[in-house]
């Protein structure tokens, strides 16, 4: 059962985008940023880039955005690359996915190649409850 987030991520780039990074660091992507490229190019409003450390972590967190996105209506418009590859790229028209092993993040250096680009922060954990 994918969790239910609200309806306006299907309007609001940013709030996806937000999700997308908050569904991979569930699956425990490491070093997960988003930059906001709208301005600078016609290709998506955002990129969320994250690592994995093997291809079915890849893969894992693929599936978990996917899940999340798609049970509330929004699929992607293509899917590139392989997770044995070290690399996998998940297109939703206004936020493109980057899922990358660190060798292969490294060689491509993505927030290098769209430095002029705002970093979007993350949501701050939200603190559990202690239970007395």
């Amino acid at each position: 059962m994918s969790k239910k987030v609200p309806a306006i991520l299907k309007t609001d780039a940013r709030l996806k985008a937000l999700c997308v990074a908050e569904t991979a660091i569930e699956k425990h992507a490491g070093d997960v940023s988003i930059l906001q490229i709208g301005a600078f190019s016609a290709l998506t409003d955002y990129l969320v880039i994250c690592s994995a450390e093997s291809g079915p972590q890849i893969q894992a967190i693929r599936e978990a955005v996917d899940g999340v996105l798609s049970g509330n209506g929004l699929e992607p418009l293509g899917i590139e690359g392989q997770p044995e590859h070290g690399w996998v790229l998940v297109d939703y028209n206004d936020v493109i996915l980057h899922i990358m092993k660190p060798d292969t993040r490294a060689f491509y250096n993505l927030e290098r190649l769209w430095g002029d680009a705002p970093t979007i922060p993350l949501r701050p954990p939200q603190e559990k409850a202690r239970k007395p």
